[in-house]
């Protein structure tokens, strides 16, 4: 495939576009957009469930669902807006399972972006409920919902031990955001060391960091080694709510300005333009790299393999759609006529046209 690698390149600066702009009203493709070590989008319909797939292909550590199954459930309606598939679902642990991550050192850094969708039944009592803990004794990061008072509250614990101690734990009051509104929302928590002055929280697109304040008491670790979604031990701080979209960036301090636009990703569906196979709104060399990888294979990821007609076959028949929608990047550069798209696409492809049909796979 060298060729291919060769032709790729020479197409790329032949056409001479810029950056790829933001994702289009997909929650998925901006998570991914934004480069996460792992992303659980816990679609699993299995009841009794066995593997959470993990999202991304790089490092992937699928979770395992463990607990009492004749009670939790797997495959219920997930984050319902705009941005989320149709048949988008979710996990209900209903503090009785959770997802084991297996050994905690891949959920271990000094810094760390946590960022995943709850929802609270009208029957859900939390108590120090996990939504995630990776429960290390060193650069431990837990973050927590629990009833105070009859208000869902968020804690979150870091430290460099065991942080029992509520000095190293930090609460949002259920009085500063109403979590009791049986309504989803978008959680974005980082970790940035292990003072609990430099936490940062962002809840529904606004910055509530500076409305945590100490806790009264502490989050206390399992030490079993594992990290977790949705507790903290298959038996012990199973989170009460549902949960949906787990997505983990450790070494890097996601921004209020990148909850934002996951948050904004999320409600509103995006309209592509035909060609557009990595979905961020443009028909650009990125996706042709698309197709190019792709070429005359059967795929099953439709207008994402570089399939834009549906027929389940990548060909000419696609290069043509995507060369009568090229837009070019985000920049202002000069889009080129859509008859040299089609001679840079055969370039690309190492054809010496694009016409040929596909008579020629039988």
């Amino acid at each position: 495939m060298a060729w291919l690698r060769g032709s790729t390149v020479l197409f790329f600066l032949m056409v001479a576009q810029g950056s790829v702009g933001s994702v289009l009203g997909d929650y998925r493709a901006a998570v991914i957009a934004l480069n996460p070590t792992h992303y659980y989008a816990l679609d699993e319909t299995e009841q009794p469930p066995s593997w959470a797939a993990d999202s991304i292909e790089t490092g992937s550590i699928d979770g395992y669902y463990l607990g009492n199954f004749s009670v939790a459930q797997t495959g219920v309606s997930g984050v319902d807006w705009a941005g989320f598939p149709d048949d988008n679902r979710a996990f209900h642990p209903n503090a009785e399972a959770v997802v084991d991550l297996g050994a905690q050192a891949a959920f271990v850094s000094d810094v760390v972006s946590l960022s995943l969708w709850v929802k609270i039944p009208s029957t859900a009592i939390l108590e120090d409920d996990r939504l995630f803990s990776n429960n290390a004794s060193t650069d431990c990061f837990q973050v927590a919902m629990t009833n105070v008072s009859n208000n869902q509250g968020i804690k979150i614990a870091v430290g460099a031990y065991n942080p029992a101690n509520p000095s190293l734990t930090q609460f949002l009051s259920g009085s500063q955001f109403d979590f009791d509104d049986e309504q989803w929302h978008f959680l974005t928590v980082v970790r940035n060391g292990d003072n609990p002055d430099n936490l940062a929280l962002f809840v529904d697109g606004t910055d509530y960091s500076e409305q945590l304040i100490d806790a009264t008491v502490g989050l206390g670790n399992k030490s079993n080694g594992h990290a977790w979604i949705a507790g903290r031990a298959s038996d012990s701080g199973c989170f009460g709510g549902l949960i949906d979209e787990v997505g983990f960036w450790p070494g890097v301090a996601l921004t209020l300005e990148n909850h934002q636009t996951l948050y904004a990703a999320s409600q509103q569906s995006a309209t592509l333009p035909p060609g557009d196979a990595d979905g961020d709104g443009f028909v650009n060399h990125v996706d042709a790299g698309i197709l190019a990888s792709h070429w005359l294979q059967a795929v099953s990821d439709k207008a994402k393999d570089g399939d834009f007609n549906g027929d389940g076959w990548v060909d000419d028949l696609d290069a043509s759609i995507m060369a009568a929608n090229w837009t070019g990047s985000s920049e202002n550069h000069a889009v080129p006529e859509p008859s040299t798209i089609v001679l840079l696409l055969a370039a690309l492809l190492g054809l010496p046209t694009m016409v040929c049909r596909r008579s020629s796979r039988y």
